[in-house]
């Protein structure tokens, strides 16, 4: 099964450096408090 997802967050900023800090490519959202994601994910079953 393949899903496209869209996901959109907003946080304080007292988290930011959390919401950086769970990337290890380094801070995709610099000092913003909100970011929208997307994607698709692949599951199987058998």
């Amino acid at each position: 099964e393949l899903r496209a997802f869209v996901s959109y967050g907003k946080w304080n900023d007292a988290a930011t450096a959390s919401v950086n800090a769970a990337n290890n490519s380094g801070p995709i959202y610099n000092n913003n408090t909100s970011g929208t994601s997307y994607g698709f994910q692949v599951e199987a079953w058998f």
